[in-house]
């Protein structure tokens, strides 16, 4: 008895009369209510009818027998966007279209309330996103627009809008130190007087650079900065250096050459770690040269960028973050955090590169990275 119900119930859909079907459901609903085919069709016709709770009472017994129905989470977020629950309507959207199994093909009419249901998530996307910044300006008592860096980003990662990266260093990582993807030149006392020094950085780089050997590929396969791996820029002059000091190694013939250089660096809190720091050098990368994503060797340095010749479309990213150099301005940044650059002007970008130690470590953990660097240099010796 209860299928010829339903056929009838289910001929009166197709042929969307949905009083009717409705009718036919709840009266075959009466004999069973165990049965997922008359849950969905009870949901289906109160859907098209407007009569939001019973659709959702209906779909959610459906749910209790079968929780995997992609359709039935559609129908219910349906109805509770009927009733005003706009909130709760959305999560079910969501959830029906986190149901289906990765690499399946859902029916042509599934997939059509599937491709609704993410409408509908994208809509109250972009609704909920606009609120949020609105109501955080207000609160700040800013507009959205001058929102400060931090304020931005929070939110970016609330909308998915920017990517989490944490440190990742592939030598040595020091615990318990902020995730801090740029830091500003303002924050440091010494930087305005390396910043004061470029133009005697550039006229001392342009006599240095104008003998074309002093270059070295900056990546070679000698396995000295097994971080970047082998990769197309290897042994290629595209990314080349020009040393002044190297893993704590002194170029004396280049240092000689830049005594106003290293007067600047002199006001830098450069790291003495044996077999790691000081380091610094003029680092060229030519017109659409790529440096890829990696990651540096520690997290207990920043790395520091001046800019010494500076075209157009060159840009650094260090984790969500992508910034251009600004001339006579320090960049500094923590490069254990994926970073990469490009040059994508018509010129070389030269910048000097120097490390630091952070500012967050004290004397004591200056001293810890001292002694187990010290202590590893002397185990391989």
């Amino acid at each position: 008895m209860i299928e010829s119900i339903l056929e009838a119930a289910y001929a009166a859909l197709r042929g969307q009369r949905a009083q009717e079907a409705l009718s036919k459901f709840q009266e075959a609903d009466n004999l069973s209510q165990t049965d997922t085919r008359i849950c969905l069709g009870i949901g289906i016709s109160a859907r098209a009818l407007g009569q939001h709770q019973v659709c959702l009472d209906a779909i959610d017994r459906y749910l209790e027998l079968d929780q995997s129905s992609a359709l039935a989470m559609v129908i219910r977020g349906d109805a509770l966007k009927g009733l005003g629950q706009t909130r709760r309507a959305i999560s079910a959207y969501m959830s029906a279209l986190q149901a289906v199994p990765p690499g399946t093909q859902p029916d042509p009419a599934t997939m059509a309330e599937l491709r609704r249901a993410q409408q509908e998530c994208n809509a109250a996307q972009g609704l909920y996103e606009s609120f949020l910044r609105d109501h955080v300006g207000k609160e700040l008592g800013s507009d959205v627009g001058r929102m400060d860096s931090k304020s931005g980003h929070a939110l970016d990662l609330i909308f998915g809008k920017r990517q989490i990266y944490q440190q990742q260093p592939h030598r040595f990582y020091f615990p318990e130190l902020p995730q801090r993807q740029f830091y500003e030149a303002s924050e440091f006392a010494w930087a305005p007087a390396v910043e004061a020094a470029s133009d005697t950085i550039k006229a001392e780089f342009a006599a240095l650079s104008a003998q074309e050997e002093r270059f070295d590929a900056y990546l070679t396969d000698d396995g000295r900065e097994p971080h970047l791996r082998q990769h197309a820029l290897t042994n290629n002059r595209d990314w080349s250096a020009i040393h002044l000091i190297r893993n704590g190694v002194r170029f004396e013939e280049n240092i000689a050459r830049v005594p106003g250089t290293m007067a600047a660096l002199d006001h830098a809190p450069i790291p003495d770690v044996v077999g790691q720091s000081p380091s610094a050098l003029f680092s060229r990368l030519l017109p659409g040269a790529h440096v890829p994503p990696h990651n540096g060797l520690t997290n207990t340095r920043l790395i520091c960028h001046l800019p010494v010749i500076l075209p157009g479309n060159c840009t650094l990213r260090v984790g969500n973050e992508t910034r251009t150099w600004a001339d006579r301005q320090l960049m500094i940044f923590d490069d254990s955090i994926q970073h990469e650059a490009r040059n994508a002007s018509a010129s070389p970008r030269t910048v000097l590169i120097f490390d630091i130690w952070r500012p967050e470590l004290t004397e004591d953990d200056r001293a810890l990275v001292r002694s187990i660097f010290s202590g590893i240099e002397a185990f391989g010796s």
